[in-house]
């Protein structure tokens, strides 16, 4: 499934949520824009940490609660009592996000980079891996008003294993290993909801990297 949002005046999405990129799409980004890949990192992106309550340790990208930055962990405590004892936490790198909160490449309710856009962006908002209701989960979007029809579908196969392959990558290899250059500045989210701000520093420390 694939919405052209183009014509619709609606960019939610755009503002709601902050974008994630994948290496092979940045590097088309980057070169849509004719610039560098560090440059385009380092002038519209910032690190970007999800976290995920787990008990027990095990699984991919699992972090001790000890373990995580103290700023992280403090402002953890405010969302749990107690804290749990284990977080998956999936890092990526994003767009940047504008005094107004929208993606830093929404303009005019347009996309400038559209051509080049993520998958995520071509997908939504059927992104889920789950079925849920879409209409329900999604009743701001504008493309699910057009095609009142589909209540229940599946993120697509190919991006899902493009995702899977990329934190198994980062698990394998490290995260600085797979992009190069990092920004100096991001962000970490409690299951996609903004939690703080963080330095590359409590990124690198998070990691044990660096």
């Amino acid at each position: 499934m694939k919405v052209d949002c183009v014509g619709l005046a609606c960019s939610e999405c755009c503002r709601r949520y902050w974008i994630t990129v994948l290496p092979k799409e940045l590097e088309k980004q980057a070169r849509l824009l004719r610039i560098s890949e560090k440059n385009f990192i380092e002038k519209n992106c910032v690190l970007h940490l999800n976290l995920f309550p787990v008990e027990g340790p095990g699984g991919p990208l699992v972090v001790s609660s000890v373990f995580l930055p103290k700023k992280i962990a403090s402002k953890l405590k405010k969302h749990f009592e107690p804290l749990p004892s284990h977080f998956i936490v999936l890092p990526s790198i994003a767009f940047k996000r504008g005094k107004n909160g929208a993606c830093i490449f929404l303009s005019k309710n347009l996309c400038k980079i559209y051509r080049a856009r993520p998958r995520q962006c071509e997908l939504f908002p059927f992104i889920s891996i789950e079925k849920i209701d879409l209409a329900l989960e999604y009743s701001f979007c504008m493309a699910l008003k057009h095609k009142p029809k589909i209540p229940r579908v599946l993120l697509e196969k190919a991006q899902l294993l493009n995702v899977t392959k990329y934190f198994e990558a980062v698990e394998k290899n490290g995260f600085e290993n797979i992009w190069g250059f990092l920004p100096k500045k991001g962000v970490a989210c409690l299951e996609n909801n903004f939690l703080c701000a963080i330095s590359k520093k409590d990124f690198l420390e998070l990691f044990n990297i660096g």
